[in-house]
């Protein structure tokens, strides 16, 4: 067996000619040992794993806001000469038929009700805004 360090901060590990890398740890840069250093480090990683989580809710929660209000102002904007009259309406009617259609639970705070609203949201983007 040959090990050889790497610039990418992981090991090499040459194994009959297989090669197996190895994280080191991103907060002391040492490959971590079983036992006490191990809990303490997945610890602290998970710890930032929480709050890159709820960054990332934060986040995605602004953009869908910024989005529905969009699709909000394109609802009052009724000065709109690119668009016709027809056109609208059947944008809205489509913009109907997929609210109707979507069925979320947001009490059981499913990650598929997330992406349906995002898809919803989507299909309407498009649809106003081409």
């Amino acid at each position: 067996m040959v090990v050889r360090k790497s610039t990418e901060g992981t090991k090499k590990r040459e194994t009959a000619g297989i090669v197996i890398r190895e994280k080191r740890s991103a907060i002391t840069g040492k490959q971590p040992k079983a036992g006490p250093d191990l809990r303490k480090e997945l610890t602290s990683q998970l710890d930032h794993l929480r709050i890159e989580g709820r960054q990332i809710c934060e986040a995605y929660l602004a953009n869908l806001d910024a989005d529905i209000a969009m699709l909000v102002d394109f609802l009052e904007d009724s000065s709109d000469v690119k668009t016709s009259a027809a056109r609208k309406m059947n944008t809205l009617k489509a913009w109907a038929n997929t609210l109707d259609g979507l069925n979320t639970k947001p009490a059981k705070g499913r990650r598929k009700d997330l992406r349906r609203l995002d898809e919803a949201i989507r299909t309407m983007m498009k649809s106003a805004f081409g």
